[in-house]
């Protein structure tokens, strides 16, 4: 009898230690950047695999932890970050685990736990800096049909269904799980049935410059790596077809929106090389890149979206600008998610960003959710921007019509951030109903529709200057998300947790 007991014990030990392992390989690898075939299966039972091992503190503290390493890999980069940067990213794994090893505890009440998650997966918008990415919802993303969930409450309602649905597998409420698991793929396949078509179009051309870092600007590191300012346009300008709509990445060119850089001799020469006629006459000895931004308005008789630096007497901006044929001044966006350490200074770490890295300026946040004038309303994100569905959202209700993403992911090459960057793009459109197009310096440039399925992409990190031409159908409709927000989800999570704990 001992010997059939100490087995049985071995058997059982076995058995949660392959569970163990199984989920975590299920969960970290399912999403779309990894293997998105996993994300369902993950969505479905990954996380409950893990709870059927274990739902004690540490052990799932430190399971959620290697999770993050792996999703979140990309933090750790060393190209361009400071080596401080492989702190940052263990110490924010280790965050997210003690948040997943807390709500652990409650896998008996799945309302309760999934309610509880989302209360602490939102509230990384206020800690770490803000740190909205790789939410748990990114499994429901990885197909063209789950996504569509997120019209009705975001990419938090995502990540409250995938622990709802998993705490209902390990409860062994085998129809209602079922129910459940499928509800996200039913809803989808239906939404895409009856959103009406439509045959309007907008023509676009999406630059990807196909630079790094320390080739768009000079980096003391990487003597001799900097493409002089004209010779970067002029790799843009020579390989510029006509579109409606002609979109430059996140940071396009070396130096600010307004600052006169350039010498029109110069600008003269690369013109007539690019496009084989003369620019219009002026008085400047010396000219900016929004000077030459108007020009490639007028010439094609499109708008332009670029994003510059821009300063004003006492503001300094990360923007997106608006050349509209025939204008005299462009519109401007101000970023309004600025990056810890790159584009603000923390009050907390001021004195040692200064000391060990010559950090001693930053940019300022913009305040508005500004829709652009145009055929077609259009809403602005600038790299971390497409993050914040909030942001997007507030873009949306005040009418954009297309969504427009600029960037630069080259500060973490041959990284999964631009993939998991894309990701996000694909969650915005899907959560408001709204086709969406990314312009990257180096990334994921490509055009999305409004259900956040991908309709062209170009190559990534290649060094080779590319331009997406796409007719993007305007096809849009309205969603509850964009309506109430994170409102709703946030309420229902509280809900429960009140009256379930």
């Amino acid at each position: 009898m001992e010997f059939r007991s100490s087995r049985a014990l071995l058997r059982s030990r076995a058995l949660k230690l392959v569970n163990f392992i199984v989920s975590f390989l299920i969960v970290a690898f399912g999403q779309s950047a990894w293997v998105p075939w996993l994300g369902p299966v993950a969505a479905a039972c990954g996380y409950a695999l893990l709870w059927r091992s274990t739902t004690r503190f540490w052990p799932t503290t430190l399971w959620f932890t290697a999770v993050q390493l792996v999703q979140i890999s990309w933090l750790a980069t060393p190209d361009y970050m400071p080596f401080a940067m492989v702190f940052v990213y263990l110490s924010l794994a280790f965050l997210l685990g003690l948040q997943f090893g807390w709500v652990s505890r409650l896998t008996h009440r799945p309302l309760a736990l999934a309610g509880g998650w989302v209360l602490l997966e939102w509230s990384r918008l206020f800690l770490f800096a803000g740190f909205p990415w790789n939410p748990v919802g990114l499994s429901l993303a990885t197909t063209s049909t789950s996504i569509q969930f997120a019209s009705l409450f975001g990419v938090y309602g995502l990540s409250f269904w995938v622990f709802l649905v998993n705490a209902l597998w390990l409860q062994r409420k085998k129809t209602l799980w079922a129910i459940c698991a499928v509800v996200p793929y039913v809803f989808g396949f239906v939404q895409q049935q009856i959103v009406a078509p439509s045959s309007d179009t907008l023509s676009v051309a999406l630059v990807q410059t196909g630079l790094f870092p320390h080739e768009k600007m000079p980096v003391r590191e990487y003597p001799g790596a900097f493409v002089p300012a004209l010779t970067q346009w002029e790799r843009v300008l020579s390989s510029m077809k006509p579109a409606e709509l002609i979109v430059l990445p996140e940071a396009s060119f070396p130096f600010e929106v307004n600052g006169p850089y350039h010498s029109i001799r110069g600008v003269r020469s690369m013109w007539k090389r690019c496009f084989g006629t003369e620019l219009p006459s002026t008085l400047r000895k010396r000219v900016t890149n929004g000077w030459i931004a108007q020009q490639l308005a007028d010439h094609f008789g499109a708008q332009v979206i670029a994003g510059f630096d821009d300063y004003d007497k006492e503001n300094a901006y990360n923007a997106a600008f608006l050349f509209s044929p025939q204008r005299s001044a462009p519109e401007r966006y101000e970023k309004r998610t600025l990056m810890p350490a790159v584009e603000y200074i923390p009050p907390f770490a001021a004195a040692f960003l200064s000391t060990h890295f010559g950090l001693i300026s930053s940019f300022d946040e913009g305040t508005e959710a500004k829709v652009f004038a145009s055929r077609v309303p259009l809403g602005i994100a600038i790299c971390s921007d497409e993050a914040y569905s909030d942001i997007v959202r507030q873009q949306r209700a005040n009418g954009a019509e297309l969504l427009v993403s600029i960037s630069n992911d080259g500060w973490y090459p041959y990284s999964r951030l631009s993939r998991q960057h894309f990701e996000q793009g694909r969650l915005r459109a899907a959560e408001n109903g709204v086709p969406l197009v990314r312009s990257c310096n180096t990334g994921v440039t490509g055009v999305i529709d409004c259900f956040g399925k991908s309709l062209a992409e170009l190559p990534v990190d290649d060094g080779q200057v590319h331009v997406l031409c796409f007719d993007v159908p305007l096809r849009s409709f309205p969603t509850l998300y964009t309506f109430w927000g994170d409102r709703a989800v946030l309420l229902i999570a509280l809900l429960f947790i009140v009256a379930l704990i």
